[in-house]
């Protein structure tokens, strides 16, 4: 197979590639449009991409960019889509400033006036404060710290591959090697794909560290961009492998149970 049968064939496999995400991404607006804008950015992203190839006779291309672009912008009526509602964590009310100082009143009470106000001032500060840290802990806990960690690692060595790979095929041109410029062109777009992979697995990864709530989307795009990226190098392997790891621990997480604080004894 020459060089051109090879390009020919590689940009129909890229059609291929790019028709199988407007797809699904389309399909997952439909079956979830509470995440509409984060499908209708997919589908806007590869319907552009797909003008390397053929760009779907123009019309696809066409299409596929207006269907994205109204997706994002898409809004559902009120009470069409039930919104899950999340409790945010409640900060304590303030306190007088005398409670901070109720310590030291409690530990001179004896010799001033030894009553037990000044005991009850105290214990309830710091039992305040104490739940308020351990919600604020909680808070923090419920993330896919993993499913990050092995997304990113994983996006990251994506996306040095594909530079690497890019770089190589860039250079065939700038060092003016005959005998590798004939397949210059192929390597060059292999690196390209390597990149964007690379980029958005590694802006999935971060997502869904900040959305935790959104884990399934974020998870689906990680495991989606982790096994593609083998078209371009695989993240030299290692990354391809991380990134499945991570997408499918993103998709599998759930957050556990509340914890509620030990009780703590009224003061007597």
């Amino acid at each position: 197979m020459g060089v051109a049968e090879s390009l020919v064939v590689g940009l129909g496999i890229w059609g291929i590639i790019c028709g199988i995400l407007v797809i699904g991404a389309a399909y997952m607006v439909y079956s979830k449009p509470a995440s509409h804008s984060i499908y209708g950015i997919v589908i806007v992203i590869f319907s552009v991409l797909s003008s390397i190839e053929s760009g779907g006779y123009i019309l696809g291309l066409i299409l596929g960019i207006i269907g994205g672009l109204w997706a994002i912008v898409w809004k559902s009526k009120p009470g069409e889509i039930p919104k899950t509602e999340v409790k945010p964590v409640e900060k304590p009310p303030e306190k007088p400033a005398v409670l901070f100082l109720s310590p030291f009143f409690n530990i001179s009470g004896s010799h001033y006036h030894g009553n037990r106000v000044q005991s009850a001032f105290s214990t309830a500060y710091f039992i305040n404060q104490a739940e308020y840290l351990y919600q604020i802990s909680m808070t923090d806990a419920e993330r896919p710290t993993i499913a990050f960690i092995f997304s990113l690692i994983g996006g990251v060595l994506i996306l040095l591959d594909g530079l690497v790979i890019f770089l190589v095929g860039f250079s065939g041109y700038v060092l003016r090697l005959h005998e590798f410029l004939g397949i210059r062109p192929i390597v060059t777009a292999i690196g390209i794909w390597g990149i964007i992979c690379g980029l958005i697995v590694l802006a999935s990864s971060i997502i869904l560290n900040n959305q935790p709530e959104k884990h399934t989307t974020w998870g689906v795009l990680i495991l989606v961009f982790s096994l593609i990226c083998f078209l371009s190098g695989g993240g030299f392997v290692i990354g391809g492998i991380l990134g499945i790891i991570g997408g499918i621990l993103a998709l599998v997480w759930a957050p556990s149970a509340p914890k509620t604080p030990p009780a703590v004894p009224a003061p007597q």
